[in-house]
């Protein structure tokens, strides 16, 4: 798997302070006009070329992982990312369980300092091992597949470039 680059990680973690302030609203993702904890990161990481710029999640209730077991977040980030065992970088993606399955992003910064779209108060930097909405919440820590990796996995698989969202 090809990794990302420092200079690649060092722009991602500028792109998303950019977006710091920007309030939340629900499946948004418009810079200091509103964004939610899954687009945000989305459009962080489409901005930087990491994920496919015609990626579009699909529909999702505002509060989907209070009332349904499925993960639905975990199984759509299965094409663009690999867990990791090990403490998270700069530009990683971490998943925090929120109600009954993992439904919250947040973009490493520093570890453990992430930043992330929380209602009410919008996208902010928070400590998560010392922040209150996120302290003591089970997490899942990823590292992005850069899109020429996920583009070269898709063409061994099949023998030609096919949409890598589907």
């Amino acid at each position: 798997m090809q990794r990302l680059t420092a200079a690649q990680r060092s722009d991602i973690v500028r792109a998303a302070k950019e977006w710091l302030g920007t309030p939340y609203h629900h499946h948004a993702r418009v810079k200091h006009a509103g964004a939610d904890c899954a687009m945000f990161p989305l459009a962080v990481y489409q901005e930087c070329d990491v994920l496919p710029r015609d990626y579009k999640p699909p529909q999702y209730s505002v509060q989907w992982h209070l009332h349904r077991s499925e993960e639905l977040y975990l199984k759509e980030l299965e094409n663009f990312v690999v867990e990791i065992d090990t403490p998270p970088q700069p530009a990683d993606f971490i998943v925090f369980r929120f109600g009954r399955t993992y439904s919250h992003g947040a973009i490493v910064v520093e570890w453990p300092i992430v930043i992330h779209s929380y209602i009410p108060h919008g996208v902010l930097l928070s400590d998560a091992l010392r922040d209150g909405d996120l302290l003591g919440r089970d997490r899942k820590c990823f590292e992005l597949r850069p899109l020429a990796s996920m583009e070269m996995a898709s063409r061994s698989s099949t023998g030609s470039l096919l949409a890598i969202a589907n």
